[in-house]
């Protein structure tokens, strides 16, 4: 999670819009599966969408969301998060899972998560503290680690 998916994002985008090909870039939330939809409007919605990025890969679309609050969404092609990062602030608190935000909440009072990323059976959630906490698919911690300062 070292480099944000911000970056990457801003990135993507300037690349699609010099080569074009079969990457779709959009504001329409029509185009994003229903899931995806769904967790949008119900961890945002307050917040409007900057621009959507869809990038078939075969079968396997991802969609790269950015929030006009800074915050990134990636989905996958069944419209499931798997990846959210805040730029500036936080990720919405209700979008991480209930047990692991009081986890993090127990051990690191005052902290925010500032990004979450998740594959099929791990979560892994960064603090405003830049403390990286893992977990496995039970919920459970299996990892923690300190991310050194870049200035």
């Amino acid at each position: 999670m070292k480099k944000t998916l911000f970056v990457l994002l801003c990135l993507l985008i300037s690349l699609t819009a010099a080569r074009g090909g079969d990457k779709i870039t959009t504001t329409n939330p029509e185009r994003l599966p229903v899931q995806a939809r769904k967790f949008l409007s119900e961890h945002f919605s307050d917040t409007r969408i900057s621009i959507i990025k869809i990038e078939p890969k075969g079968s396997a679309t991802t969609y790269d969301v950015l929030m006009e609050n800074g915050v990134a969404v990636a989905f996958n092609h069944k419209g499931m998060w798997t990846e959210m990062d805040a730029k500036v602030g936080s990720v919405p608190q209700s979008a991480i899972p209930a047990d692991i935000l009081q986890y993090a909440r127990d051990r690191f009072p005052g902290c925010e998560v500032q990004a979450a990323k998740r594959d099929g059976k791990n979560t892994e959630i960064k603090l405003s503290n830049r403390t990286e906490l893992m977990f496995n698919a039970k919920r459970e911690p299996i990892d923690r680690e300190k991310e050194p300062r870049d200035d």
